[in-house]
């Protein structure tokens, strides 16, 4: 199919706005998704305290008295537990009223309790969905519409080129073209994924504001139940004091009702202390299937019962394919190779804009846009590397840190402006170092649990492709 000369014309100007519009927020996006893939193993490598191994499913009540003897499990305040199988803690959050939620892990069968010292994981995973930021979630959602629109138009533009341009990588050409086919290339062989990540991720963020609308509009009637499921489930206190039953036990009860001694992989307690007390109480299932939920009444350990409504086997099966839920870490390696390269897709798409319509940057616009992708995307990944590199030397405010180094790196390339390949080369080289020597500090320092091992395979890898783009750089550039 070829487009007429007009045709052509405003699809290519529209493939090029969008992808200028949202490619900040899109690399922010899949760089950062390549953590939350590994955010579990990376949330027992930035602890090295949690680093004991478990010999046996942890017991849950344990937990619980080891927070109550600490002082931290106030009566009535909702309670949520996360155990990780590569160490024998449970993370533990506990919230009461309006007051921030505090997280502790927990050995249950030591009682030691480790208050929280460090979030790596939990901010790079929550930057994956721009929840720093006031009604960021919800940006993210309208961000990857725009993200669709960007690929269905590089569709149409490219569609009677594709099989030559599926292949053609012209490296030693200027920096424009050599660009352009990296761009094209990567586009190409991440399409598919690409779009299915987008779509997801809209549905996540938008799903749940219609949802929310449907809920004011409807007023929670009997067929939005169906369809929404337990939505509703959370009963109002009673205000008469109960006690909770032993969690070890709600929990075996769980497991004999779904047939399945797998250990639960998240529980939740609501209204603790009160005889509307209930536990939600999760266990992996199937993929694409959804978790499998039990509800129980916390004091005396009947069944509720709740079917899985069809909003919730939608929303798990996207889930599962959006954070590759769906297999085991192969799979995940898989997903992040190509976050990785929908974010160099993001880069060279932003450079191939700025050169083709003004090569010799003599627009401020223009020089902004290039300083502005370099200093935020690049910066970022520096940023990431301080990061690791605080949590491996101990320092007090790593999260200042990492955003510290971020806004300073976007800052010097936006305002002074080097070229675009001396900041390449000095924000990449200079993460490359870190993160190499995160790598060798755990191969000579860091106890060799499989969490472990996984995320220093995770920076060694982000070393060499950071090495590899800054030396890149300096050969296109050069030209």
């Amino acid at each position: 199919m070829k487009l007429s000369a007009h045709a052509f014309r405003v699809e290519w100007e529209l493939h090029a706005w969008a992808g200028v519009i949202i490619s900040v927020w899109a690399f922010v996006v899949f760089y950062c998704g390549i953590f939350s893939l590994f955010r579990r193993e990376l949330a027992v490598w930035q602890e090295p305290a949690l680093y004991a191994v478990a010999d046996k499913s942890p017991s849950f009540e344990q937990a619980r008295v080891a927070l109550r003897n600490a002082a931290l499990l106030p009566e009535g305040a909702y309670l949520s537990m996360v155990p990780y199988a590569d160490t024998r803690f449970v993370a533990t959050y506990v919230k009461l009223g309006d007051a921030p939620t505090r997280m502790a892990w927990v050995d249950p069968t030591s009682g030691r309790v480790i208050p929280e010292r460090t979030r790596l994981s939990h901010e790079l995973y929550h930057l994956h969905h721009l929840q720093q930021l006031p009604w960021g979630e919800e940006a993210s959602g309208f961000a990857a519409v725009f993200l669709m629109v960007t690929l269905l138009t590089g569709v149409v533009i490219h569609l009677k080129d594709l099989p030559e341009q599926l292949v053609r990588m012209r490296l030693t050409l200027r920096p424009r073209f050599a660009m352009s086919d990296v761009h094209k290339v990567f586009g190409i062989f991440g399409l598919p994924f690409m779009t299915l990540v987008a779509w997801s991720g809209a549905v996540f963020v938008l799903g749940g504001m219609y949802g929310a609308g449907v809920r004011k509009v409807l007023r929670d009637g009997p067929a939005l139940e169906v369809l929404m499921g337990d939505a509703k489930l959370d009963r109002p206190k009673h205000g008469v004091p109960a006690p909770t039953l032993d969690f070890d036990t709600l929990v075996r009860r769980a497991q004999e009702s779904i047939g399945d001694g797998a250990t639960p992989t998240y529980l939740q307690l609501f209204n603790g202390g009160d005889r509307a007390a209930w536990m939600r109480i999760y266990f992996r299932g199937a993929p694409f299937a959804g978790e499998r939920v039990m509800h129980l009444d916390a004091v005396d350990g009947t069944i509720i019962e709740q079917s899985t409504p069809p909003y919730a086997v939608v929303a798990h099966a996207l889930h599962d394919f959006h954070f590759a839920r769906y297999g085991g870490r192969s799979v995940r390696v898989i997903h992040a190779i190509l976050a990785l390269a929908c974010a160099i897709v993001v880069i060279t798409g932003n450079v191939v804009w700025v050169t083709r319509r003004d090569p010799n940057r003599t627009r401020l616009a223009h020089r902004l846009i290039e300083a502005t992708t370099v200093g935020v995307c690049c910066g970022l990944v520096l940023a990431s590397a301080f990061y690791a590199a605080a949590n491996r030397l101990g320092m007090p405010y790593e999260r200042g840190v990492f955003y510290g180094t971020w806004l300073a790196a976007a800052s010097v390339v936006v305002m002074v402006r080097p070229s675009a390949r001396a900041s390449i080369a000095w924000l990449l080289g200079g993460a490359a170092v870190l993160f190499a020597c995160v790598v060798a500090s755990d191969v000579m320092f860091a106890v060799p649990l499989p969490s472990v091992v996984v995320s220093d395979l995770l920076f060694a890898t982000l070393a060499v492709c950071s090495a590899a783009a800054a030396g890149a750089s300096l050969r296109a550039f050069r030209r």
